[in-house]
């Protein structure tokens, strides 16, 4: 009888287990981790996987990478378990009943985390992805199993068929590994990286793992000659480190490779990681490199002081190192080197944090995408946009760093300290001086927003964000908020038009009784129609109050004079108004807007629309003031002529003012005032002259620098100039 002989094989395989796992953490409770290992081994009693191997195999070698992380009890024993209520008759309750509540909960989260089918729809997808990230934002201990049970499927994917392979090694390098990332996982991240880049790629792996066997002996001499170097220099100043070289992976390369770089430039590099044990440490080490060797400019970057969002901490730099080849240094604890490899598996270890720390909250913002979001690229997008990209460090007024993406823009920062303020945004102070909200912002800088009531997000807006937060919100204002918006509008600009005509009756009925006419079902229907532009308010007043003639009055009132500035003015500015009906046009003299600038309205009280370049700060103070937008448009079918201010400063030359007005003359612009100032060996001229659109404008400042003694062209503006430097 084989049951006996069964037992003892088994009693002997979990005695190697929990030697082996006791090894990596001694705080394990191993009589537990037993258990769970005898009852998993029963469970799945007779199950094997595609490589032949018992199904228990699997998990054992999960459970060891949970150990290897130094995860708790639970942990591993969620490991040992964590196919059980998938693949066999165990329930929740049996679980909490043989081990406890904690346990069943996790490998509860692990299964519905389950694999995608084959055959699935886009729908099912992500909804498989929504629960991974519901699951693993109650507890973060889900997903670091669930990388765990990934990791070793990958290491034995080469059992399973072509189509497998493929599914599930797509599958990892979009899910998985970007979330080994944002967890700090980075070890893990390497390792899965370089399977799946075997198997997609295989010609590509062979032939780059090849190039990097036939020189690693080379290069193990001289970074052993570096790290030696660097050795005797910490030891002198009476510094405890480990000192390391770094190696690349080969995905890395590849990617690099991918961008165009050779592998010589890659793999020229020298990377050293010196881990010590105090903070105070790194920066002594850093100032013995940089006293040793040049340091190169823009390359230092202190992670200790900012830490990045996965918790990362490290001092980075680069220096010219011997030989005169790049040295890439790495400073960092021992206990910030565990965080950069294991991530917030290390981060569980050190701070003893429950499942709900902060450093994982984004997970639940994750989780709370938008329901109504189906579309699979769409869906990935957001997914995606906060788990794989490099970051920036910005400030607040008050000194509140802010971690965005690489990227961002100042829209992308209001979103990040509120929605509300989001949707209010018409510029942001950048160290003081004003920008765009479609800027891009750079690391260090501090920001303030500028904030108007009457702003509102419109579609653009999508093209200017970064951040999953910012589309998510601008996607629900657009689709929630629009239609009350706009109704708001309509209903305002009617109003404000009847107060005009000093009507006092109430017309509600009236405009009721107009419904059929325009088939309108409600007043919010027939208002958002007159607020989008759809019905002309001024039509709709003329049908209300026939007798005051308000097309034929020989004594034209505002709305008339309003409608006769509107028509001349569509015809003279070459714009094309896409929504407010029956309003005047204005262009702003300090921006000077030509046809292909982009460009916004800003509607005025008793004036009209005024038309900004969307880069001028005149037209988003305009904002502050109560002023709304709106959308406009150049008219591609009508061509006139703008006057526009330019500026040329030169060195003065004997021709050089009848080299620039034939530069105008060669390119059909006609110059309407000329006036010259003489600044010591510069003239500085400014010329009114007669542009028909950006493309004209490109054609004559190409022209005027042919002339060599010109140093700057600029068209003039408040906010900022466009600048055309030699």
């Amino acid at each position: 009888m084989d049951g006996p002989v069964e037992d003892i094989h088994l009693a002997h395989a979990a005695e190697f287990f929990l030697k082996q796992i006791a090894h990596h953490n001694d705080a394990l409770d191993l009589s537990l981790i037993r258990r769970a290992f005898e009852f998993a081994a029963n469970a799945h009693k007779n199950q094997y996987r595609q490589s032949g191997e018992p199904f228990q195999v699997h998990a054992v070698e999960v459970a060891k990478i949970l150990a290897e992380l130094r995860m708790d009890t639970f942990t591993v024993c969620a490991g040992l378990l964590h196919d059980v209520l998938e693949d066999t008759t165990v329930t929740h309750g049996i679980l909490s009943a043989e081990f406890n509540e904690t346990i069943a909960e996790l490998v509860e989260g692990v299964t519905k985390i389950s694999h995608i089918p084959l055959k699935n729809t886009e729908e099912v997808q992500i909804e498989t992805y929504r629960k991974m990230l519901v699951s693993t934002a109650k507890d973060v201990r889900v997903i670091i199993i669930k990388l765990a049970d990934r990791l070793h499927n990958l290491r034995t994917i080469r059992y399973l068929n072509a189509a497998k392979i493929d599914r599930i090694a797509h599958e990892s390098l979009n899910v998985y590994v970007p979330l080994a990332h944002r967890l700090g996982m980075a070890k893990m991240r390497w390792e899965m990286e370089d399977i799946i880049f075997k198997h997609l790629h295989p010609a590509d792996y062979e032939r780059l793992l090849n190039k990097v066997v036939e020189t690693r002996s080379d290069r193990e001499k001289e970074i052993e000659h570096v790290r030696a170097l660097l050795t005797d220099l910490v030891h002198k100043n009476n510094i405890t480190a480990r000192i390391v070289g770094r190696p690349k992976h080969l995905y890395s390369i590849f990617k690099k490779m991918s961008s165009g770089k050779s592998f010589e430039d890659i793999y020229d590099l020298f990377a050293i990681r010196i881990v010590t044990e105090e903070v105070l440490d790194c920066y002594k080490i850093l100032g013995i490199v940089h006293t040793t060797w040049i340091p190169l400019q823009h390359r230092f970057k202190d992670y200790i002081a900012t830490p990045k969002s996965n918790m990362y901490q490290s001092l980075h730099t680069a220096v010219i190192g011997p030989q005169g080849r790049t040295l890439e240094v790495q400073m960092r604890t021992e206990e910030m080197d565990r965080i950069a490899e294991e991530g917030v598996a290390a981060h569980w270890v050190y701070k003893e944090e429950t499942g709900h720390s902060e450093r994982v909250k984004w997970l639940k913002e994750l989780s709370d995408l938008p329901r109504d979001l189906t579309n699979h690229d769409q869906f990935m997008e957001f997914f995606k946009i906060d788990l794989f990209q490099s970051e920036i460090f910005v400030f607040t007024p008050k000194g509140d760093l802010i971690q965005l993406p690489k990227g961002s823009t100042v829209l992308d920062f209001s979103f990040a300290l509120h929605t509300d303020l989001g949707y209010q945004c018409v510029a942001g102070k950048i160290d003081g001086k004003a920008y765009p909200i479609n800027t891009v912002l750079k690391s260090g800088v501090t920001i303030e927003i500028i904030k108007a009531k009457f702003q509102t997000p419109s579609p653009s807006w999508l093209n200017w964000v970064k951040t999953s937060k910012a589309k998510r919100d601008i996607r629900y204002w657009l689709k929630q908020k629009s239609f009350q918006h706009t109704v708001a509008l309509g209903k305002e600009l009617f109003e404000r038009e009847v107060m005009k005509l000093h009507i006092e009756e109430n017309i509600t009925e009236k405009l009721q009784r107009l419904f059929p006419h325009y088939k309108m079902e409600d007043m919010d229907q027939f208002y958002h129609a007159m607020g989008n532009g759809d019905i002309p308010i001024l039509t709709v007043l003329d049908r209300l109050f026939p007798e005051k003639h308000l097309f034929k009055s020989k004594n034209p009132s505002f709305l008339r004079k309003l409608v006769t500035r509107k028509r001349k003015s569509a015809s003279q500015s070459g714009l094309v108004l896409n929504s407010t009906e029956g309003l005047p046009i204005y262009f702003g003299k300090c921006c000077q807007p030509l046809p292909g600038d982009k460009i916004t309205g800003y509607l005025i009280k008793s004036k009209g629309v005024e038309i900004h370049r969307n880069t001028c700060t005149s037209g988003m103070m305009l904002m502050e003031k109560d002023s709304q937008q709106v959308h406009i448009g150049w008219d591609p079918s009508v061509a006139l002529n703008y006057k526009i201010k330019l500026q040329v400063i030169a060195y003065s030359g004997r021709y050089l003012l009848s080299d620039i007005t034939r530069a105008f003359s060669d390119t059909l612009t006609t110059i309407l005032h000329a006036h010259v100032k003489q600044i010591g060996t510069l003239a500085y001229h400014t010329f009114l002259v007669e542009l028909s659109n950006r493309h004209h404008l490109n054609k004559v400042v190409r022209e005027l620098r042919r002339i060599r003694e010109i140093r700057k062209i600029s068209r003039e503006m408040i906010f900022k100039e466009d600048v055309y430097e030699d």
